[in-house]
């Protein structure tokens, strides 16, 4: 999961899908690093090359089904995701951020954009109702799902009630 913001609540909400399919699930991630039921500090939002795929091999040997994982601009840009295969990539925005370490905001997207290619994924899922987030679905080299509110999204909200209680919406899809 890559974007501004968004990433770790993403990550949990998908721990929270695969252990509801009846998957041991884990999380890499800005908060921690959980390997099952096992909870670990997180250094960094993406481990270094060496440390991340030391933990993907623990959560192998602890028979992590299924894992997710937030990827930064910064782990992008520095190749510490390098040779790593996701099974899907998600976008979720792109909001003006780490301009410290980026040179522009087009740089930025760029570092971002990287995850959506073929060395990586073979899928992105995009948030289209962010302005960039559209042009990384035109941009995409991988086949891309869009998602959101927005009109033209492939699976889209609709008639989203949001309460202290919760949200709901209806959900409409391709098929």
């Amino acid at each position: 999961v890559t974007g501004t913001n968004g990433k770790t609540t993403t990550t949990y909400m998908l721990e929270a899908i695969f252990r509801a399919a009846g998957r041991r699930a884990g999380v890499l991630g800005t908060v921690e690093v959980r390997v099952g039921e096992q909870r670990r500090p997180a250094v960094h939002t993406t481990p270094e090359a060496p440390d991340l795929q030391r933990l993907l091999a623990e959560m192998a040997e602890a028979g992590v089904q299924a894992a997710a994982m937030e990827v930064s601009s910064h782990g992008l840009a520095l190749r510490r995701v390098d040779a790593t295969r996701f099974r899907a990539a998600i976008f979720t925005n792109l909001t003006q951020d780490h301009l410290d370490f980026h040179a522009d905001l087009d740089d930025y997207f760029r570092a971002k954009r990287r995850l959506f290619t073929s060395p990586f994924t073979p899928l992105g899922i995009v948030n289209l109702d962010d302005p960039y987030g559209r042009r990384l679905a035109r941009e995409a080299e991988v086949a891309a799902v869009t998602t959101g509110v927005h009109d033209r999204a492939d699976w889209r909200a609709t008639g989203v009630a949001a309460s202290l209680d919760g949200t709901s919406f209806r959900l409409r899809s391709p098929a």
